[in-house]
């Protein structure tokens, strides 16, 4: 078997990157990000820290929800794309008739 189906198989494949630094644009927006937080969090009592604290639990988990839902059209639009290609090889032989 191959080693991403062994992966797969076994719960051992992990598509999350943990040493993602992305692009230039990327670490600049995530730069502002981090600048933006840690001045609304100087402003905010302990109380509208929880509430911004859940807010963003909230947000994390609705966007992971829809990136898995993309993921999961990704995949199969890559499969059609697949069967597609597969179920139309005839096509490329040339048949003497």
């Amino acid at each position: 078997m191959g080693k991403i189906l062994e992966a797969l198989a076994t719960d051992h494949l992990c598509m999350a990157s943990f040493e993602y630094k992305g692009s230039a644009e990327y670490r600049e927006a995530r730069s502002v990000s981090s600048r933006m937080e840690k001045r609304l969090l100087e402003k905010l009592s302990e109380e509208d820290k929880k509430l911004l604290s859940d807010f963003n639990d909230a947000q994390a988990e609705e966007n992971l929800c829809y990136a898995n839902h993309l993921f999961i059209k990704g995949f199969r639009l890559g499969v059609l794309m697949m069967m597609e290609v597969v179920t139309d090889q005839d096509s490329l032989i040339l048949h003497e008739e």
